[in-house]
Formats: structure tokens, sequence, C-alpha cells
């Protein structure tokens, strides 16, 4: 694939992102729903309503774009280097959202959050935990960390979308595994 190509996909890949984000602190911050508001509320709200739908776009460009590459990977240590950069590249974004919800999780409880953290808000802040208790134990971090959230352990603490973390790791073990074994020659 060419490079301007890869740029504009790896751009429109970014901007489901952004709006998965945007989408998820809509709903934390504001009111989820304004059934009486001004023009330029509605538009924020419009913009900011396809969480959905951008989970999708970027699933599916990303295992084009990683699926790409590993039709065309034929050289040498190229499972190891496939293995690295996708693990590096969950890891990266991981790691740091494990302490980052273990930090925000902890202040919360101790600071007058847990009626949040219980599930308690939920609704009217369609993006707090829903009635269900939140595990910040160690077993949980390192299953998280080790991408089996949802599948061995829940999710870490409050922070439910790491389910989608989870998923994005274990589509990059199973496409590989599908493609060598729909291979009429050993890879």
């Amino acid at each position: 694939m060419d490079r301007s190509r890869r740029t504009i996909l790896d751009l429109i890949r970014g901007l489901a992102a952004l709006e998965v984000l945007f989408n998820h602190v809509r709903d934390f911050v504001f009111v989820p729903r304004l059934p009486q508001a001004s023009l330029p509320i509605k538009v924020f709200y419009i913009l900011t309503n396809y969480g959905h739908q951008s989970v999708v776009v970027f699933f599916v460009l990303s295992g084009y774009l990683v699926g790409g590459s590993i039709l065309a990977g034929r050289q040498e240590g190229f499972w190891v280097r496939y293995s690295v950069q996708r693990l590096s590249r969950l890891w990266i974004v991981l790691v740091p959202c494990l302490l980052a919800t273990l930090l925000w999780d902890t202040l919360g409880w101790h600071t007058g959050g847990a009626e949040y953290l219980k599930g308690g808000l939920n609704p009217p802040i369609l993006s707090a935990p829903e009635g269900h208790s939140v595990y910040t134990d160690l077993v949980t971090f390192a299953g998280n960390a080790l991408f089996l959230q949802t599948i061995a352990v829940p999710v870490f603490g409050s922070n439910a979308p790491l389910w989608s973390l989870a998923n994005e790791f274990w589509y990059y073990v199973l496409f590989p595994i599908l493609w060598c074994g729909m291979r009429r020659t050993p890879a």
C-alpha cells in the first residue's frame, strides 16, 4: 500500500478513536440527552453521538491495515516483529491506562465518588459503572495487562472500555492463526 493511502486510513482511524473519546467524555461530563437545547448544543450532541459506529470503523480499518501487513509479510523474522509491534502498540496504551484507572478510582473512593463507582449514577451518567463492584485488585490488574478482561477477569476498575483492547489483542492473535490455517504452504 502506498504511503499516502496508509496516511489517509490512519487519519480516519485516528478520527474514529477521537470520536469514541468525545462520546465517552460527553456522556460522563454532560447530560446524556437534552430534549430542549439550543442549536449549537444540538450540533455538539449530534457530532459526538457516533461512538459505537466509530469503534466499528476503527476495528475494520485496523484489521485491514494489520491484515495487509500479515499477507505481505513473508520475510524471515516477520512473526517476531509482528508480535513485538502489536504488543508494544497495545501495552503503550494499556499499562498507563490501568495505572491512571487505579489512581482515579482510588481518589474517587476517598473523595466522595463511591456512589459513582458502585454504579449508583448509571443512569444518568451512561458511561458510569453499571451497578457492579469495581475490581482494582492485583489479579484483575494482571489479567487486564495480559488482555484477559471479559474473558477470565472483569475489566479493571471503573474503566469499562478496556474490553476493546482485549478484543483488539485477540484479533491480532486469531487473524494470523486463521491465515496460516488456510494457507497451503507453511508460513
